[in-house]
């Protein structure tokens, strides 16, 4: 992996490992930096050592001002682990089966998207 870091303009990250996979040193220049994973497998200081890259924090969600989850969860308020914006976003829908067990379609994805337009959920992207 180390050694397509400085070629490829856009970077995923979804491990289960927990802390730094990502050396800022190795990215492009203008990388864009997607990590979905809690905790973040990307450093801290990542935007202080690279701020060409662009970092979307798909972990996170950033929700509308009028819904609160009641609980602090140590991040910043209104926002919610992407885990459970999706159960909010299926709540508010009525949706009335499981969503996503086994293999996630790109239907699925794809609905999960419409839901979070109509309902005005997006992501927190930093730069």
């Amino acid at each position: 992996m180390e050694e397509a870091l400085p070629k490829v303009d856009i970077v995923l990250i979804a491990t289960s490992a927990s802390g730094t996979v990502v050396q800022a040193d190795l990215l492009k220049k203008n990388a864009i930096v997607y990590d979905i994973t809690q905790p973040k497998n990307t450093p801290e200081d990542l935007l202080i050592k690279r701020p060409d890259v662009t970092f979307i924090d798909g972990g996170l969600i950033k929700l509308p001002d009028h819904i609160h989850v009641g609980y602090n969860f140590g991040i910043p308020t209104n926002t919610s682990f992407s885990c459970l914006a999706e159960t909010i976003l299926l709540s508010l829908a009525r949706y009335p089966d499981d969503f996503c067990v086994g293999n996630v379609t790109l239907e699925q994805v794809k609905y999960a998207e419409t839901l979070a337009n109509r309902y005005n959920f997006s992501p927190i992207r930093h730069t």
